[in-house]
């Protein structure tokens, strides 16, 4: 019972804060309660949500040193790779004129023709695996004998 206290504890104290990886990967904000997290991973578009479950592998990480207090190099760093990073989905941040709203995401999909073809190989490959046929094969009908 201690321990999940202190965790909390722990949790509450980094509230607002911002954490990176170490290799400034991913990055990891408190919410301001320090209810959740939110962990955006810079070959994503966007940050996912964690309401449950996060404090204790997140005490453990600061505890082990395995996560860095944010500096605006660390924050530089995390956006040159999110702009470099392939994803399936390119982000582009631009900033406001208003400073109250900051900096808003706008996502770019990846072109349709592209992901279609993709999901048509996956599909083949399935239906090939699924009816016991290995794809190098097929192409070769005389090749099993």
């Amino acid at each position: 019972m201690n321990e999940i206290k202190a965790i909390d504890e722990l949790a509450a104290r980094h509230a607002g804060q911002v954490f990176f990886d170490e290799a400034i990967n991913r990055r990891f904000e408190i919410s301001a309660d320090g209810s959740e997290i939110a962990v955006r991973d810079c070959r994503e578009p966007r940050a996912r949500m964690s309401a449950a479950g996060w404090k204790l592998d997140f005490a453990e990480a600061l505890k082990a040193g395995r996560l860095l207090s944010a500096s605006p190099s660390h924050a530089a760093a995390f956006a040159e790779k999110c702009t470099s990073a392939p994803s399936v989905a390119r982000v582009r941040v631009r900033a406001e004129s208003d400073p109250k709203q900051g900096a808003r995401s706008n996502v770019i999909p990846a072109p349709a023709a592209a992901i279609s073809a993709r999901l048509a190989d996956m599909k083949q490959l399935l239906r090939a695996t699924c009816a016991g046929v290995r794809k190098d094969m097929a192409a070769q009908p005389n090749a099993a004998s």
